[in-house]
């Protein structure tokens, strides 16, 4: 259980006057660590005083040959209440989690307030929450509720033992979607897939997408010039813990 009282993302990004926003947490945890075949599981509810919304994640990671693994991840959350002028900002999404999608100062990024359809490298990183998917797109916001499968692999010894290099593939199925203007997508269904490079695994990773459902790909193509500016990462500071870094190297 914890209470947050932070700045209010909302007022920042409209420029007004910045206010302070409460939110209450109550999580429940459960992880067994083992070597082979880890997993954990959470449940959270999440309220302020125009929502309250629910999700449970589970994590499993299914070992097959030494330190080559396929990880699967499960994300479900939905709203239990909202009030009927709620911002978007508090929306599940698709796509994992910006910097102003951040209200509650989780994480800690490099150009916070970068736009994240915007061409600067800061604007790349993400986090992989929410739906976890490693494309940006505004597509797939939702105030009702949202599914979610992530898959992450390594690739056979001999190709990594030179490059730490994995793929993925990301599923997810949404309810009614927040609007979005000048454009008319009603998809409620979204995949990705593509390869990453680990420079840490878990803390620092490139991510090269490759495949992507119609409306993604549409909108990655309005918002880039090139394939570089497709190329995301997530690099998570608060995760920095110099003696695990040496054995992660």
């Amino acid at each position: 259980v914890n209470f947050i009282y932070a700045t209010n993302m909302e007022d920042i990004i409209n420029d007004q006057k910045t206010k302070f926003k409460q939110y209450y947490n109550i999580r429940y945890l459960h992880t067994n660590a083992r070597k082979i075949n880890p997993f954990n599981f959470s449940v959270s509810v999440q309220a302020s005083e125009n929502f309250v919304k629910s999700s449970l994640e589970a994590n499993y990671e299914y070992v097959y040959l030494y330190d080559k693994s396929l990880r699967i991840r499960f994300f479900g959350g939905t709203f239990l209440y909202k009030s009927n002028e709620l911002s978007d900002f508090y929306s599940y999404t698709v796509s994992g989690a910006t910097g102003t999608n951040d209200y509650t100062y989780d994480n800690l990024y490099l150009g916070r307030f970068e736009d994240a359809a915007g061409s600067n490298v800061l604007s790349k990183q993400f986090a992989g929450n929410n739906g976890g998917f490693a494309v940006y797109s505004p597509f797939g916001k939702t105030n009702d509720w949202l599914m979610a499968l992530n898959l992450t692999s390594s690739l056979p010894i001999l190709i990594q033992k030179k490059i730490p290099l994995e793929v993925y593939a990301n599923i997810a199925t949404v309810g009614k979607t927040v609007l979005i203007p000048d454009w008319e997508v009603s998809d409620s269904f979204f995949y990705e897939a593509g390869a990453k490079v680990n420079i840490i695994r878990g803390v620092f990773e490139f991510y090269f997408p490759l495949i992507m459902s119609d409306a993604l790909m549409d909108y990655s193509n309005e918002i880039t010039n090139n394939y570089w500016q497709k190329i995301r990462f997530t690099l998570y500071l608060n995760k920095l813990n110099p003696f695990e870094l040496v054995r992660k190297i």
